[in-house]
């Protein structure tokens, strides 16, 4: 059985994955798992197959507020850091579906996870951004392997709402749970690294969620 931590693992991803991933969870978050204490981070590192980073402060920065909480950053960099100090093979980073502007999106077709300019919607869209880049720094010059996972919009009860855009950028929980085991297990390109988009098949969905792990929404 895969041995993975995941950080942030009292939020509302955090708490389907270690609810529902068939492995051996570690779950990290406040007050008793500080990200933010390297040394502790490293040795919760060592011996596992996989890292899911998940934390963060989202309360202040978010991709409504229009801030970003300087802090984020040392944390997603401890974790890369740590990660790379305690050799872990596999490394899944939650990027957001906010990294490119998808509201300003009219087509022709959908928004695929590879343009070449993304466009963050918010300030948090550009952090997303930078851990992204962070990651495919990782992968390219430490050997591991990174997948930037861009998450849509998922609720704790795992309904859909209503307002457009979530409608638009739902990922409903069995998607969710099957796209992080295709991050934690499926064979990744030669680059060692890749982004894609996890939104669930939803009637309004704009982004293309093709992919080279074989991960698949369930069709509506």
């Amino acid at each position: 059985m895969r041995r993975v931590l995941v950080t942030g693992s009292a939020g509302v991803i955090g708490t389907v994955l270690t609810t529902h991933l068939p492995y051996d969870i570690t779950g990290l978050d406040l007050p008793d798992g500080d990200i933010a204490d390297y040394p502790r981070l490293v040795e919760h590192c060592r011996g596992q197959d996989a890292v899911i980073h998940l934390a963060g402060e989202f309360t202040t920065e978010n991709w409504r507020s229009g801030d970003i909480n300087p802090a984020n950053f040392r944390l997603d960099l401890n974790v890369l850091d740590a990660a790379v100090e305690a050799r872990v093979r596999r490394i899944v980073l939650a990027s957001s579906v906010h990294a490119d502007d998808f509201f300003a999106h009219d087509g022709p077709g959908l928004i695929t996870a590879d343009r070449a300019l993304p466009v963050p919607t918010s300030p948090y869209g550009a952090h997303k951004l930078f851990l992204e880049a962070a990651g495919r720094h990782v992968a390219a010059h430490h050997g591991r392997e990174v997948v930037a996972l861009r998450f849509g919009g998922v609720t704790d009860h795992g309904v859909r709402l209503d307002n457009r855009v979530d409608a638009m950028v739902y990922l409903g929980h069995p998607d969710l749970l099957s796209c992080v085991r295709a991050a934690v297990e499926a064979p990744l390109p030669p680059s060692r690294f890749t982004v894609l988009y996890a939104v669930s098949d939803n009637p309004t969905r704009v982004h293309d969620t093709s992919n080279p792990l074989g991960w698949k929404p369930l069709p509506r």
